[in-house]
């Protein structure tokens, strides 16, 4: 799941770079979450670690949550 997550991320990030590069680095820009980066100002590689940031929390909540819908009958 690790792997097609970021595969996935990677997948989008050419997408977006190749098609439309200026609308990119401004959506990329503007995901890019200060606290989480520790940056001093916003850049588009801090969107990309921000994106892989929400998934890995989303990925890991969903492994809690179904292991006690399913072992916890």
């Amino acid at each position: 799941m690790w792997t097609f997550a970021g595969f996935a991320i990677f997948i989008l990030v050419v997408i977006f770079n190749n098609s439309c590069r200026e609308k990119s680095l401004f959506i990329f820009r503007e995901l890019d979450l200060l606290p989480i980066t520790g940056g001093q100002r916003k850049k588009w590689i801090g969107g990309i670690i921000t994106m892989l940031y929400f998934i890995v929390i989303f990925i890991i909540i969903n492994g809690f949550v179904f292991h006690w819908l399913f072992y916890n009958r």
